[in-house]
C-alpha cells in the first residue's frame, strides 16, 4: 500500500492534484492544507508542557524537564478538532493519504526545529496484532514512512514488536496504564548505539511511549526521542484510546 501512495504523491506533484484534508479545496503540493485550514488548527505552542500534556505553568519542575527519559519530544497538534477527525478517519477509514500527509509535516516540523539532527533511524510504535488485522495497517508506519522522506533518515517495521496483546488503554488511570503495557514490546540487536525516534500518531499518558523506552534503553540505544502528530492536553480523558 505504501508503494501505491508514494507512485500516486509522485503523479499529484507531476500534475499538482492535490486537495486540502479538511475543505478539499486545491493546493499546489503537499501537505495538503490549505492556508485557511492551516489557521484553524489546534497548533501546539509552548504554552503546553509536552512532559505532563497540561498547560504551563504545570508541576513538571525543572528537575523533572532534566531527566526526561526522552532526547527530544514533539508533538504538531493538541488532540483536538479538526485533528482528532482527521486521524480517526485516517486509522477508522483507511483514508491513509491522510497519515501521509500528516506525516510530511511532521517531518518538516522536525527539520525546521532542528530535531532532525544525529537521528540515525525511525521506529514506529508497533501495533498490537488483533488491531492490525482488523484495520489492515498500522497508522503509525504511514506517518514514519512519510516522515523519512522528509528528514532523510530510515524507517524500520521490524526492529520493535509486541510480545503482548494489551488491553485498551482507554478509562484507565495513568498507573493502570503503566501497569497494562509493561513488559508489552521487543526491540532487535539493531538498536544497539542507535539514536532513535519513536513515531506514533498521538500521545495522552505517554504510558506505551515510556515503555518502549525502557526497552530500547535496555537494548542498548543510545538516544530515544518520541515525535507524534498530536499531544492530548488531557490524557486522563476517557474518550482517547490510547499511548
Amino acid at each position: 500500500m505504501s508503494t501505491f501512495l508514494s507512485k500516486l504523491a509522485r503523479f499529484r506533484q507531476k500534475y499538482g492534484d492535490y486537495r486540502c484534508l479538511i475543505c478539499s479545496k486545491r493546493v499546489a503540493r503537499e501537505p495538503a492544507l490549505c492556508s485557511g485550514c492551516q489557521s484553524i488548527l489546534p497548533w501546539l505552542d509552548s504554552s503546553v508542557c509536552l512532559i505532563c500534556g497540561a498547560f504551563s505553568p504545570c508541576g513538571c519542575t525543572a528537575r523533572s524537564v532534566s531527566e526526561d527519559p526522552f532526547q527530544s519530544r514533539l508533538a504538531v497538534f493538541d488532540y483536538a478538532f479538526p485533528v482528532d477527525a482527521l486521524l480517526k478517519r485516517f486509522k477508522y477509514q483507511e483514508k491513509r493519504a491522510i497519515g501521509r500527509n500528516l506525516g510530511l509535516l511532521l517531518g518538516q516540523i522536525a527539520l525546521h526545529n532542528g530535531l532532525a539532527q544525529g537521528i540515525d533511524i525511525l521506529l514506529p510504535v508497533p501495533l498490537a496484532w488483533r488491531r492490525r488485522r482488523h484495520r489492515g495497517f498500522n497508522q503509525a508506519s504511514d506517518i514514519a514512512e512519510a516522515c523519512s522522506e522528509v528528514i532523510a533518515v530510515p524507517c524500520s517495521k521490524s526492529i520493535l514488536r509486541r510480545r503482548s496483546d494489551t488491553p485498551r488503554l482507554a478509562g484507565l488511570s495513568p498507573a493502570e496504564r503503566r501497569f497494562a503495557v509493561l513488559g508489552a514490546f521487543a526491540a532487535t540487536d539493531e538498536v544497539i548505539g542507535q539514536r532513535v525516534v519513536l513515531i506514533d500518531d498521538v500521545m495522552t499518558s505517554g504510558a506505551t511511549c515510556l515503555e518502549l523506552n525502557r526497552e530500547l534503553r535496555d537494548r542498548g540505544a543510545a538516544s530515544v526521542s518520541v515525535w507524534t502528530i498530536a499531544r492530548a492536553i488531557d490524557a486522563t480523558s476517557p474518550s482517547l484510546t490510547d499511548h
